[in-house]
């Protein structure tokens, strides 16, 4: 029987990254940022925001997106379906994600790779059959049959693919899709 592979990207999805970075940025800087602004124009020139990101302790206070830890590891347990985490990196981030990840058993523990974690900054790169993000330009870029963005504050005016409103709703979409 052959698998449904679905990717599930991390940021914004199943780890709330942002209000991390965003919290810690706002400790070192008076420029304030609201959290739907993550990938705005002025996000993408501010030097010392992306800096933050190559942190090796970003991930250590970062919180699960609600539902998500539960809702992935349902999805994992799936017979029909095989679930790859699709995520972009910087410099830096990779072992601390991979921690997180681990952290919430959402990966094995240990050290040695991993065929359930892809790191690559252009996601298009990679074959499944349903992917679930939160960015857009990634959604857009993807081959993949079934686009599900997943609802944010940054995503709000966005019609790529089909929009899901927390992880009960991802769920019930990937159901329907099997």
């Amino acid at each position: 029987m052959n698998k449904m592979v679905l990717g599930i990207d991390i940021d914004g999805v199943v780890a709330d990254t942002y209000t991390e970075w965003l919290r810690i940025y706002h400790q070192i800087s008076d420029n304030r940022y609201d959290i739907s602004e993550v990938y705005s124009k002025r996000a993408a020139e501010d030097k010392l925001l992306l800096s933050l990101l190559t942190r090796s302790d970003l991930y250590d206070n970062v919180l699960p997106i609600k539902g998500a830890v539960n809702a992935v590891k349902k999805l994992q347990t799936m017979p029909e379906l095989r679930v790859i985490f699709i995520t972009s990196c910087v410099l830096g981030m990779a072992d601390s994600k991979w921690r997180w990840l681990q952290k919430y058993e959402l990966l094995p523990q240990g050290f040695l790779q991993s065929d359930s974690l892809i790191l690559v900054h252009d996601k298009s790169l990679v074959n499944v059959d349903a992917h679930i993000d939160d960015s857009i330009p990634q959604l857009e870029r993807m081959n993949v049959k079934h686009k599900i963005l997943f609802d944010a504050p940054w995503n709000k005016n966005s019609t790529v693919g089909t929009r899901v409103k927390g992880w009960a709703a991802a769920i019930r979409h990937v159901k329907e899709i099997l």
